[in-house]
């Protein structure tokens, strides 16, 4: 009888024991199903049992209770493009404690990490889901959340940032008072004409501090907050150009500078909202440079938590746990996964999505070090494709790449290449006389190579070792070396640059 068809047993059934016939020996009971398997009949201990068996594309078995059927209606469960929350939150124990100290105690925070690194997610997991830890707090707290890249360098105005920032306050503390809020606004940008911005600011601050009229604590999450810098810098060379722009524009409209974030320090300092307001900024590992570049005053005001990648055993529960039992990592496939990625959070969950979406096309199981190892050497090896993806990994990490994208550090990607073409043994170091041997042949100063290095260490891309007398570096992200080895970048890149110092 086909396994979907089967009966249950109607009654319960007995045998005399072989070792005392006396005695019986129960063989099944009511409502027991039983399946053929080989040459023994088993008990069905799950409706999974019942579906056929099935091999899959490349000739293995399911894992026994899981059907293929099941695994291609499994919902993927890794989502690279949004926030980490539930089942992909994994690790970052100390820094959740972290955040969760500074809002107890008032102290404004920034966030350091690179791209994708997980702020974000720290921050939203740490004040919807890890607060309640912490009950006494939590009913204390409104988390306000206000997405700094939206405005990007077009967009960046006063208007537009500081509106947003009293609407997304007003919208979290007293809804009923969104039209009361609107006329308040209106009234500021009526009052100060032309020329006014100091003024207009000192309005900003009044009205901030207005808004803030509710009894619990005032969480403002300041996400992306750097791309505010590049803003910054458009504005700067606007007023170069034309140094009347500003007084010709209504202090609303100007584009954001270097004053609206002497703005935000003495807001941060204003007795009128110690113990009401929180700000937490999450900012790129440049942002420190630009700061003291700039001296904005902003920065020495925050208690830093910087983000790496995760921890080994973090990054693999990352791996396997969102999977539950539908499919299974081997242990071989695992750890391949972990070191070509190093425990890049982003990596990880990109490079699972696309690995899972391909099991259910070849209706699979299992993930193997083949499949994973088929999958970076394609992101390895395809030209643009995975562009975007590694720009994640390698472009972030000075204050030029990121205020003046397409001039950039050539000396950051020199000593990059430099680094994958002669860090090719098993632990993939390369001396730092070597690097220095080469950039210094192409007209780079040793005092200009460590002034870059120091910054591709402290934003984690690179890592240094010592042994003897003699300085290691090496790049953080084996799949970044392999994509840099497998694109020929070093013979491409100095074939374009041939001399990139002065």
């Amino acid at each position: 009888m086909s396994r979907t068809r089967k009966v249950p047993a109607q009654d319960d059934a007995s045998v005399p024991r072989r070792d005392d016939p006396k005695r019986q020996e129960t063989v099944f009971r009511k409502g027991d199903v039983y399946i053929r398997r080989g040459s023994k009949s088993e008990k069905v201990s799950s409706p999974a049992d019942l579906i056929p068996a099935m091999q899959t594309t490349k000739g293995r078995q399911p894992k026994k209770g899981v059907s293929v059927s099941l695994v291609a209606r499994f919902k993927n469960p890794y989502n690279f493009a949004s926030e980490a929350t539930g089942s992909t939150f994994k690790g970052r124990y100390n820094e959740v404690q972290q955040l969760l100290d500074t809002v107890e105690s008032g102290t404004h925070a920034a966030i350091y990490g690179l791209q994708r690194i997980g702020k974000t997610s720290l921050v939203t997991e740490t004040m919807r889901e890890r607060m309640r830890e912490r009950s006494y707090l939590a009913s204390k707290v409104v988390f306000v959340h206000v997405d700094c890249q939206k405005y990007g360098t077009e967009h960046a105005t006063y208007k537009n940032i500081l509106n947003a920032l009293i609407r997304e306050i007003g919208q979290q503390i007293a809804p009923t008072r969104a039209r009361e809020i609107d006329d308040d606004l209106a009234s500021v940008g009526r009052r100060y004409e032309r020329g006014s911005k100091l003024e207009m600011l000192a309005a900003f601050r009044d009205l901030f501090s207005r808004t803030i009229t509710s009894k619990r604590k005032i969480v403002l999450f300041l996400d992306e907050f750097s791309e505010l810098c590049p803003a910054i810098e458009r504005s700067e060379e606007l007023l170069r150009r034309d140094p009347a722009v500003a007084m010709r524009r209504h202090p609303h409209e100007v584009p954001v500078d270097v004053d609206l974030m002497h703005w935000f320090s003495s807001l941060m300092k204003a007795s009128e909202i110690q113990d009401r307001l929180v700000f937490v900024f999450a900012l790129r590992p440049f942002m420190a440079e630009y700061d003291a570049r700039k001296n904005l005053q902003l920065l020495k005001l925050t208690t830093p938590i910087t983000l790496y990648h995760l921890a080994e055993g973090d990054a693999k529960a990352l791996i396997t746990e969102p999977l539950k039992e539908e499919i299974r990592v081997e242990p071989d496939g695992l750890q391949h996964l972990y070191f070509l990625t190093a425990g890049h959070p982003y990596l990880i969950q990109f490079m699972m999505q696309r690995i899972v979406d391909r099991l259910r096309q070849r209706k699979s199981t299992a993930v193997t070090k083949a499949y994973v190892e088929e999958f970076a050497e394609e992101m390895a090896a395809e030209g643009p494709g995975y562009e975007a993806q590694f720009k994640v990994l390698d472009s972030d990490y000075s204050v030029e790449e990121a205020v003046r994208p397409g001039v950039g550090p050539r000396i950051g990607k020199a000593a990059l290449y430099v680094m994958a073409k002669f860090g090719v043994d098993d632990e993939r170091w390369v001396a730092s006389d070597v690097v220095e041997r080469e950039l210094t042949a192409r007209g780079i100063s040793p005092a200009e190579m460590y002034l870059v290095t120091d910054q591709l260490l402290r934003a984690r891309i690179v890592e240094e070792g010592v042994a003897g007398e003699r300085g290691y570096f090496r790049i953080c992200v084996p799949l970044l070396q392999r994509r840099y080895i497998r694109q020929n970048m070093y013979q491409k890149y100095f074939a374009r640059h041939a001399k990139l110092g002065g």
